[in-house]
């Protein structure tokens, strides 16, 4: 559907002949009757330009919905890319200007680019992502006057997507517990000849993951506990469950930027995982479940949006928490990690959610990061800067 808009100089032009009642203007002589008819009937003729164009217009449209397919499948943050276009022109079209236009979305945010259409050339814009996201695209063609008094928009293309995932910071942290996978092939296994009774008492976190039934606790309350085992076997897994903080309702983009300094935290701490060689399970903000580190990483971390699902691995598994430790989201979510009898280790950032930080405001931050810090430690959490 063809959407017309005024510009605000075609709203204000056209709204001058007023000015011809009144005595002080109308006295001027040429310069009333150029404010007062002049201009408003310079806005009449742009218009009438575009009128007249529409049909030709129209069929430029249809043609080029057809090849508006030129958007990449990712990019760089901050890295400019040339988007060129050149749709078939079917007639020479005298006072009009055509302009291809991208319209992106992620959720709080907009992006609009523009390729103005030369008459025998193709056009090209260049494409500037400011921040990590899964952009979703539009594109529309533009028909406007040579004035700038009015633009008539052409609906092309929708479903477009482009993947831009975020940057990896820098990593501080020196270990990372947990067996390597190649490794949890020969950790040890359950006895088969292990006795087993059951148990009618509740369940205590950090209890042997093996010596719990979940379905017949949840069913009977009774626990299957299994006589003869030592070490609880390793299987050389981490899982990786990313917070998202929380902020007033108000402020959404305030909360992507905050979700954006965990998300770097959590591809540097991956990072650092595989070159470990470790088995690694990942839950981000808007995901449903938990799935391996693979070659859709990036996407993951480009299209993840708070609100975030909480989900918890079995009773002793390594899970590392990122977020800010003195987040209520992030230490309710560790407590319940707990409870469930999961090894928790907080992960955060050193620098928090600060945006360019300076000198003494980055000391300050720090100073008093070491007071959650200790906070955290007190109440039996593992933290780790990142």
């Amino acid at each position: 559907m063809v959407r017309v808009r005024p510009t605000a100089a075609g709203i204000v032009f056209f709204l001058l002949p007023p000015l011809l009642l009144y005595k002080g203007i109308s006295r001027t002589g040429t310069p009333a009757l150029i404010a007062g008819i002049g201009l408003p009937s310079l806005v009449l003729l742009s218009l009438l330009f575009l009128i007249f164009g529409i049909y030709s217009v129209n069929k430029i449209a249809r043609r080029a919905a057809r090849s508006a397919g030129v958007l990449p499948d990712s990019a760089v943050i901050g890295f400019p890319q040339v988007l060129k276009v050149d749709p078939r022109r079917t007639s020479f079209l005298p006072g009009i200007r055509l302009s291809w236009h991208w319209a992106l979305r992620f959720g709080p945010f907009r992006y609009q680019t523009a390729a103005p259409l030369p008459v025998k050339a193709a056009g090209s814009a260049l494409l500037i992502l400011p921040r990590r996201g899964e952009w979703a695209g539009s594109s529309f063609l533009r028909a406007g006057d040579p004035f700038g008094f009015f633009y008539f928009d052409y609906p092309l293309e929708e479903g477009e997507c482009i993947s831009v995932p975020p940057p990896v910071s820098a990593l501080d942290v020196s270990d990372i517990p947990g067996r390597p996978a190649a490794s949890a092939a020969a950790a040890p296994r359950l006895k088969e000849d292990a006795e087993e009774r059951l148990e009618r008492r509740s369940y205590v976190p950090g209890d042997d993951p093996r010596r719990l039934d979940w379905k017949v606790y949840a069913r009977t309350g009774e626990m299957l506990v299994r006589v003869g085992e030592e070490a609880v076997p390793d299987r050389g897994r981490l899982w990786l469950l990313v917070v998202s903080p929380a902020v007033k309702r108000f402020r959404k983009k305030a909360l992507v930027y905050r979700l954006d300094v965990c998300l770097e935290a959590a591809a540097a701490l991956v990072q650092r995982m595989e070159a470990e060689n470790q088995d690694v399970r990942a839950l981000l903000p808007g995901e449903e479940r938990w799935t391996g580190i693979d070659g859709d990483w990036g996407r993951r971390l480009a299209r993840s949006l708070p609100p975030g699902n909480l989900e918890f691995p079995s009773p002793g598994e390594r899970l590392w928490v990122v977020g800010h430790p003195g987040s209520p989201g992030v230490k309710a979510a560790a407590a319940e990690a707990v409870n469930r009898g999961c090894r928790v280790t907080l992960a955060h950032p050193s620098t928090g959610f600060l945006t360019n930080p300076g000198r003494f405001e980055l000391l300050w931050y720090r100073k008093k990061l070491e007071q959650v810090e200790i906070d955290a430690e007190a109440e039996g959490f593992d933290v780790r800067r990142i």
